[in-house]
């Protein structure tokens, strides 16, 4: 993100401050996620809430983050910042039940045309992505993608049952198809 640079810019920066009685809310540029931005005279542009705990608190070591006690993106009050690894982040996520804000998973996304089980048959299936996405009306794509991992990647399934149901599948169609001279 940058290093803050303090000089010149505090005035600006509290002039685009909102004190309410809980949070302090920055009004300027928003980033995403909802952050705050700051832009400095000299140098790249900064997350308001780090440019506020640096104000309030000195540097930041490197390698932590400045995380948020009230999970207001825009917030600047320094009592409600404090400093965390990525995985302190992640464990704050998850006890304060963030973890699938504004993201419903598998079959709980009203737009899900698979369920859970679909998922582990597709896993498992020997058949091409194509014929896959023929059976359950979606695209050879979205299969690929669920067959990688990339998608669907909560369910949980056996990995022999998707290992097996990936590595090697066409080669093994192509070498019956070959020692049959082509008969399939």
């Amino acid at each position: 993100m940058g290093v803050v640079n303090l000089r010149g810019v505090s005035g600006r920066f509290w002039s685009k401050v909102n004190r309410t009685p809980t949070c302090w809310i920055w009004t300027g540029a928003l980033g995403g996620g909802g952050y705050g931005r700051v832009r400095q005279r000299r140098g790249p542009a900064v997350y308001a809430h780090r440019f506020s705990f640096e104000l309030h608190n000195g540097a930041i070591p490197p390698g932590l983050l400045v995380l948020h006690r009230c999970d207001n993106p825009p917030c600047v009050r320094p009592e409600h910042l404090f400093l965390g690894t990525g995985r302190d982040n992640m464990r704050d996520m998850v006890g304060k039940g963030r973890n699938r804000q504004g993201r419903l998973l598998g079959a709980e996304n009203p737009a899900a045309k698979l369920t859970e089980r679909d998922v582990v048959v597709i896993l498992g299936s020997p058949k091409s992505n194509v014929e896959v996405a023929r059976l359950y009306g979606t695209t050879a794509s979205l299969v690929g993608l669920i067959r990688s991992r990339r998608v669907w990647g909560h369910v949980k399934a056996p990995r022999a049952i998707w290992r097996d149901g990936r590595k090697g599948r066409r080669n093994a169609d192509q070498g019956k198809a070959g020692r049959e001279g082509g008969k399939a």
